[in-house]
Protein backbone atom coordinates (compact mmCIF):
# COMPACT_ATOMS: atom_id res chain seq x y z
CA UNK A 1 0.00 0.00 0.00
CA UNK A 2 2.57 2.28 0.67
CA UNK A 3 4.33 1.63 -1.95
CA UNK A 4 1.28 2.82 -4.27
CA UNK A 5 0.92 5.95 -2.59
CA UNK A 6 4.61 6.87 -3.46
CA UNK A 7 4.14 5.99 -7.03
CA UNK A 8 1.17 7.48 -7.22
CA UNK A 9 2.69 10.55 -5.66
CA UNK A 10 6.10 10.62 -7.68
CA UNK A 11 4.16 10.71 -11.17
CA UNK A 12 0.63 12.57 -10.08
CA UNK A 13 1.97 14.85 -7.68
CA UNK A 14 5.28 15.54 -8.64
CA UNK A 15 5.78 18.51 -10.01
CA UNK A 16 3.25 20.20 -7.14
CA UNK A 17 -0.20 20.41 -9.07
CA UNK A 18 -1.69 23.42 -9.63
CA UNK A 19 -5.50 24.59 -9.50
CA UNK A 20 -7.68 27.37 -9.42
CA UNK A 21 -9.86 25.80 -6.10
CA UNK A 22 -9.68 22.76 -4.35
CA UNK A 23 -12.96 21.45 -6.16
CA UNK A 24 -10.92 21.93 -9.24
CA UNK A 25 -7.81 20.04 -7.76
CA UNK A 26 -10.03 16.77 -6.67
CA UNK A 27 -10.94 16.48 -10.43
CA UNK A 28 -7.22 16.27 -10.75
CA UNK A 29 -6.85 13.39 -8.50
CA UNK A 30 -9.95 11.38 -9.88
CA UNK A 31 -8.50 11.90 -13.61
CA UNK A 32 -5.57 10.57 -11.95
CA UNK A 33 -6.81 7.60 -10.19
CA UNK A 34 -8.92 6.70 -13.14
CA UNK A 35 -5.94 6.73 -15.62
CA UNK A 36 -3.56 4.80 -12.98
CA UNK A 37 -6.57 2.04 -12.98
CA UNK A 38 -5.36 0.90 -16.83
CA UNK A 39 -1.60 0.32 -15.34
CA UNK A 40 -0.08 -2.98 -14.62
CA UNK A 41 1.75 -3.78 -11.50
CA UNK A 42 4.96 -5.75 -11.96
CA UNK A 43 4.72 -9.17 -12.10
CA UNK A 44 0.80 -8.68 -12.29
CA UNK A 45 -1.04 -10.16 -15.01
CA UNK A 46 -4.28 -7.70 -14.60
CA UNK A 47 -4.71 -4.11 -14.75
CA UNK A 48 -5.22 -2.01 -11.56
CA UNK A 49 -8.60 -1.35 -12.05
CA UNK A 50 -9.53 -5.39 -12.72
CA UNK A 51 -7.57 -5.86 -9.59
CA UNK A 52 -10.15 -3.31 -7.72
CA UNK A 53 -13.04 -4.91 -9.58
CA UNK A 54 -11.71 -8.31 -7.50
CA UNK A 55 -10.99 -7.06 -4.22
CA UNK A 56 -14.39 -4.95 -4.04
CA UNK A 57 -16.13 -8.07 -3.29
CA UNK A 58 -14.20 -8.52 0.07
CA UNK A 59 -14.29 -5.44 1.59
CA UNK A 60 -16.73 -4.41 4.24
CA UNK A 61 -19.59 -1.99 3.24
CA UNK A 62 -19.04 1.72 4.40
CA UNK A 63 -20.38 2.74 8.01
CA UNK A 64 -23.64 5.16 7.61
CA UNK A 65 -23.21 7.77 9.08
CA UNK A 66 -19.60 7.94 9.19
CA UNK A 67 -18.30 11.91 9.73
CA UNK A 68 -15.15 12.50 8.36
CA UNK A 69 -14.69 15.62 10.56
CA UNK A 70 -12.24 16.48 13.88
CA UNK A 71 -15.14 17.09 16.24
CA UNK A 72 -14.78 19.45 19.10
CA UNK A 73 -17.22 22.04 21.21
CA UNK A 74 -15.63 24.99 22.22
CA UNK A 75 -17.42 27.98 23.41
CA UNK A 76 -18.04 31.16 22.23
CA UNK A 77 -15.79 34.00 23.67
CA UNK A 78 -16.51 37.97 23.88
CA UNK A 79 -15.39 38.45 20.77
CA UNK A 80 -18.15 36.18 19.13
CA UNK A 81 -15.77 33.83 17.85
CA UNK A 82 -15.59 30.07 18.37
CA UNK A 83 -11.92 28.50 18.39
CA UNK A 84 -11.39 25.52 16.44
CA UNK A 85 -7.54 23.69 16.72
CA UNK A 86 -5.78 26.87 16.89
CA UNK A 87 -8.20 29.28 15.21
CA UNK A 88 -11.41 30.99 16.36
CA UNK A 89 -14.08 31.68 13.63
CA UNK A 90 -16.68 33.91 14.19
CA UNK A 91 -20.26 32.24 15.00
CA UNK A 92 -23.61 34.44 15.32
CA UNK A 93 -23.98 33.49 18.89
CA UNK A 94 -23.47 35.19 21.56
CA UNK A 95 -20.48 35.24 24.34
CA UNK A 96 -20.76 32.06 26.25
CA UNK A 97 -22.42 29.85 24.25
CA UNK A 98 -21.39 26.14 23.65
CA UNK A 99 -21.11 25.07 19.94
CA UNK A 100 -20.19 21.65 18.18
CA UNK A 101 -17.10 22.71 16.12
CA UNK A 102 -16.71 19.84 12.70
CA UNK A 103 -13.05 20.14 10.75
CA UNK A 104 -13.29 18.78 7.97
CA UNK A 105 -10.48 19.08 4.97
CA UNK A 106 -11.84 22.14 3.13
CA UNK A 107 -14.07 23.70 5.71
CA UNK A 108 -15.25 24.11 9.44
CA UNK A 109 -18.72 23.67 10.27
CA UNK A 110 -20.30 25.12 13.90
CA UNK A 111 -23.41 23.76 15.08
CA UNK A 112 -26.04 25.02 17.60
CA UNK A 113 -28.73 23.26 18.87
CA UNK A 114 -28.81 20.15 15.97
CA UNK A 115 -28.56 23.59 13.02
CA UNK A 116 -25.23 24.27 11.32
CA UNK A 117 -25.24 28.32 12.48
CA UNK A 118 -21.95 28.76 9.60
CA UNK A 119 -19.51 27.52 7.51
CA UNK A 120 -16.78 29.18 6.85
CA UNK A 121 -13.63 28.09 4.64
CA UNK A 122 -10.82 26.17 6.79
CA UNK A 123 -7.63 28.14 7.69
CA UNK A 124 -4.48 26.06 7.92
CA UNK A 125 -2.25 29.18 9.42
CA UNK A 126 -1.86 29.16 12.94
CA UNK A 127 -3.36 31.96 15.53
CA UNK A 128 -5.32 33.20 13.03
CA UNK A 129 -9.48 35.27 13.61
CA UNK A 130 -11.62 34.05 10.50
CA UNK A 131 -14.46 36.69 10.95
CA UNK A 132 -17.65 37.65 9.02
CA UNK A 133 -18.79 40.80 9.03
CA UNK A 134 -22.42 40.19 9.06
CA UNK A 135 -22.21 38.63 12.16
CA UNK A 136 -21.16 41.77 13.42
CA UNK A 137 -23.45 44.26 11.92
CA UNK A 138 -25.74 44.48 15.12
CA UNK A 139 -22.69 45.88 17.50
CA UNK A 140 -21.41 47.70 14.34
CA UNK A 141 -25.11 49.42 13.79
CA UNK A 142 -24.70 50.79 17.61
CA UNK A 143 -21.18 52.08 16.51
CA UNK A 144 -21.23 52.97 13.30
CA UNK A 145 -17.63 55.16 13.55
CA UNK A 146 -16.06 51.18 14.32
CA UNK A 147 -16.92 49.89 10.85
CA UNK A 148 -14.08 51.68 8.86
CA UNK A 149 -11.19 50.21 10.92
CA UNK A 150 -13.29 46.97 11.68
CA UNK A 151 -11.01 44.04 10.86
CA UNK A 152 -14.17 41.89 9.52
CA UNK A 153 -14.69 44.56 6.67
CA UNK A 154 -10.52 44.20 6.54
CA UNK A 155 -10.54 40.71 5.79
CA UNK A 156 -14.16 41.17 3.46
CA UNK A 157 -11.75 43.48 1.01
CA UNK A 158 -8.63 41.00 0.94
CA UNK A 159 -10.84 38.38 0.25
CA UNK A 160 -12.25 40.32 -2.94
CA UNK A 161 -15.80 40.37 -1.62
CA UNK A 162 -16.30 44.10 -1.08
CA UNK A 163 -16.41 45.86 -4.88
CA UNK A 164 -15.14 49.33 -5.39
CA UNK A 165 -18.89 50.62 -5.68
CA UNK A 166 -19.69 49.41 -1.95
CA UNK A 167 -17.29 52.32 -0.92
CA UNK A 168 -18.95 54.90 -3.67
CA UNK A 169 -21.80 54.04 -2.55
CA UNK A 170 -20.82 54.48 1.23
CA UNK A 171 -19.25 57.79 0.60
CA UNK A 172 -22.67 59.38 -1.12
CA UNK A 173 -24.45 58.21 2.02
CA UNK A 174 -22.33 59.97 4.25
CA UNK A 175 -22.78 63.25 2.42
CA UNK A 176 -26.67 63.62 2.71
CA UNK A 177 -27.25 62.78 6.60
CA UNK A 178 -23.93 62.86 7.70
CA UNK A 179 -21.25 60.57 8.42
CA UNK A 180 -23.03 58.52 11.70
CA UNK A 181 -26.38 58.22 10.10
CA UNK A 182 -24.91 57.59 6.80
CA UNK A 183 -22.67 54.61 7.74
CA UNK A 184 -25.86 53.29 9.40
CA UNK A 185 -27.65 53.73 6.36
CA UNK A 186 -24.57 51.31 5.09
CA UNK A 187 -24.93 48.83 7.79
CA UNK A 188 -28.42 48.42 6.61
CA UNK A 189 -27.35 47.55 3.01
CA UNK A 190 -25.53 45.50 4.40
CA UNK A 191 -28.15 43.46 6.17
CA UNK A 192 -29.65 42.14 2.62
CA UNK A 193 -26.78 40.24 1.92
CA UNK A 194 -27.15 37.22 3.86
CA UNK A 195 -30.89 37.15 2.81
CA UNK A 196 -30.39 37.56 -1.06
CA UNK A 197 -27.05 37.18 -1.46
CA UNK A 198 -23.55 39.05 -2.01
CA UNK A 199 -24.42 39.44 -6.33
CA UNK A 200 -27.85 40.50 -6.02
CA UNK A 201 -26.81 42.90 -3.57
CA UNK A 202 -24.27 44.51 -5.47
CA UNK A 203 -26.53 44.49 -8.90
CA UNK A 204 -29.43 46.18 -6.61
CA UNK A 205 -26.86 49.01 -5.27
CA UNK A 206 -25.45 49.39 -8.62
CA UNK A 207 -29.26 50.06 -10.18
CA UNK A 208 -30.13 52.28 -7.68
CA UNK A 209 -27.07 54.04 -7.64
CA UNK A 210 -28.10 55.18 -11.27
CA UNK A 211 -31.25 56.13 -10.33
CA UNK A 212 -29.90 58.21 -7.15
CA UNK A 213 -32.44 56.82 -5.14
CA UNK A 214 -30.32 54.91 -2.63
CA UNK A 215 -32.15 53.44 0.28
CA UNK A 216 -32.15 49.99 1.83
CA UNK A 217 -36.01 49.07 1.25
CA UNK A 218 -35.53 50.39 -2.39
CA UNK A 219 -32.63 47.93 -2.96
CA UNK A 220 -34.19 45.27 -0.92
CA UNK A 221 -37.04 45.62 -3.64
CA UNK A 222 -34.50 45.05 -6.42
CA UNK A 223 -33.24 42.29 -5.13
CA UNK A 224 -36.60 40.22 -4.87
CA UNK A 225 -37.64 41.66 -7.99
CA UNK A 226 -36.14 39.41 -10.32
CA UNK A 227 -37.43 36.48 -8.55
CA UNK A 228 -40.87 37.08 -7.46
CA UNK A 229 -41.44 40.25 -9.47
CA UNK A 230 -41.55 43.88 -8.51
CA UNK A 231 -45.06 44.19 -7.39
CA UNK A 232 -44.51 41.03 -5.14
CA UNK A 233 -41.82 42.26 -4.25
CA UNK A 234 -43.33 45.96 -3.10
CA UNK A 235 -45.69 44.14 -0.85
CA UNK A 236 -43.15 41.71 0.63
CA UNK A 237 -40.68 44.62 1.34
CA UNK A 238 -43.85 46.96 3.02
CA UNK A 239 -44.85 44.65 5.29
CA UNK A 240 -41.31 42.60 6.62
CA UNK A 241 -38.91 46.13 6.36
CA UNK A 242 -39.94 47.89 9.80
CA UNK A 243 -39.85 43.66 11.82
CA UNK A 244 -36.48 43.36 9.83
CA UNK A 245 -34.77 46.64 11.10
CA UNK A 246 -36.57 46.83 14.31
CA UNK A 247 -34.20 44.75 16.16
CA UNK A 248 -31.47 48.28 15.08
CA UNK A 249 -33.56 50.64 17.20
Amino acid sequence: MEGEVGYFRRNHWVPVPEAEDLAALNRQLVEACQQDEHRIIAGREQTVGASLLIERDHLLPLMEGFDLAQASFPTVNGFGCAKVLTNAYSVPLPAGMKVQAKAYAAAVELWHEGRCIARPERCYKRQQQILELEYYLDVLYRKPGALAGSKPLEQRRQAGLWPASFDRIWQALMERPGKQNGTRQMIELLTLAPKYGQAKLQEALNRRWRTSVMTPRRCGICCMSTNYGIRAAKRWMSACWNATLGRYR
